[in-house]
């Protein structure tokens, strides 16, 4: 099926076809211009339900200004809208090369959705939370991505600007990945600019988020308010259980409420590894208020004193390092490292192997893996004292 670009259409498109896996069904786009549009309709504006498909080449939005607003809170947009929704029944389905915003959600991988891919999508501008209620610690919504199934691949998107701006239980909402009830998934090389949050991982009191993978993505954000991970070991939205990052960059040069990651309620060897990341924030570098699994980590504050917090008889591994990484030019979102950089070869072998590193360059290079999302593929000198 494919759709003549620079047409638009309002949803839903239903897609309940199902393919092999030697003959998926296509859906995508012909002729020249604008990506064809799927946009307003009433709840998912592409409903996905089938199996074996490839869904390529759309863009998915709700238009600014059609959606009520909570005129007690910033005339922040409340309701459920999403670009592309995986409904349970879904599975072996690729989402590639495609655009969502404006939604509350600009993918949704719904529970029980599994072995689906999305692939080189672009997911800004979702700014619509679906609940909005004074109390009850239950204000959600704004995410590029929630990810309620199993088995799944999120790789190679761009994010940008998924926020909320007025939430009554949390000041602001949103993240680039809301993983939630969901298991097995493998989150690699994206790359997030402006989100509040790269990604918060939840449970249910009826099904626990387990065995997440998420490594060589590159998070920045100017905002006064963020966290690249925030992990739940218990509470309202725990235990979450064997979270593991590897190899990711993180930048958050505000030195208001910028956190890189938060392990509470009960962190432990259980529930979180991290190894390989660097970690470049203005506040709080770490948080964890129990030991867990950690090696082979970059932890530094521009311009200050580098925060870091092992509570709980946690404490930092000698293989760990508190230094400033060396990036390129961070200002310019440039995050390469130069040559005299601490993070060359001082990482470890992780037990998910990836060919190439956020540029796409081969790792390692060295005689081992570099610290975080970018191997250093030499050419960039450090200032030398005279």
């Amino acid at each position: 099926l494919l759709l003549r670009r620079g047409c638009q259409w309002v949803g839903p498109l239903q897609v309940p076809w199902n393919g092999t896996s030697t003959d998926p069904i296509t859906v995508g786009a012909y002729g020249v211009g604008d990506r064809p549009a799927i946009r307003d309709s009433s709840a998912n504006h592409v409903n996905i339900s089938g199996s074996y498909l490839i869904i390529e080449q759309l863009q998915a939005f709700t238009t600014a200004g059609t959606l009520p607003v909570d005129r007690g809170c910033a005339n922040q947009p409340v309701a459920w809208r999403t670009g592309f929704t995986l409904q349970s029944s879904a599975h072996h389905v690729t989402i590639r090369h495609s655009l969502a915003f404006g939604n509350t959600a600009g993918i949704h991988v719904g529970r029980g959705a599994h072995h689906n891919r999305i692939l080189h999508n672009e997911l800004r501008d979702n700014v619509v939370l679906s609940r909005n209620t004074v109390g009850g610690d239950d204000d959600s919504g704004a995410w590029g991505i929630v990810l309620n199934g199993s088995d799944n691949v999120i790789a190679n998107n761009r994010f940008s600007n998924n926020f909320a701006w007025c939430s009554y239980d949390y000041g602001q909402e949103g993240a680039s990945i809301e993983i939630y009830e969901a298991q097995r998934n493998l989150i690699h090389h994206n790359v997030s600019i402006d989100d509040a949050t790269f990604i918060e991982v939840g449970s249910s009191r009826t099904r626990a988020s387990q065995d997440n993978v998420i490594a060589y993505n590159t998070y920045t954000t100017g905002r006064p308010i963020a966290e690249f991970l925030v992990v739940h070991a218990g509470g309202s939205f725990g235990p979450t259980v064997r979270t593991e990052a590897y190899n990711n960059t993180v930048y958050l040069p505000h030195t208001d409420r910028t956190q890189g990651v938060v392990c509470h309620a009960g962190c432990g060897p259980d529930i979180m590894t991290l190894r390989n990341n660097v970690l470049v924030v203005g506040w709080k570098a770490l948080y964890a208020d129990g030991a867990f699994n950690e090696s082979n980590n970059l932890y530094w504050r521009p311009g200050g004193r580098t925060l870091v917090q092992f509570f709980g008889g946690s404490s930092m591994s000698s293989t760990s390092m508190i230094v400033d990484p060396g990036f390129v030019n961070p200002s310019l979102l440039d995050f390469r490292v130069q040559d005299r950089s601490p993070v060359i070869n001082a990482g470890t072998t992780i037990p998910v192997t990836f060919a190439a590193d956020a540029n796409g360059q081969p790792v390692p290079q060295g005689a081992a893996p570099d610290i975080g999302a970018h191997e250093f593929q030499g050419g960039f000198m450090a200032a030398r004292a005279p």
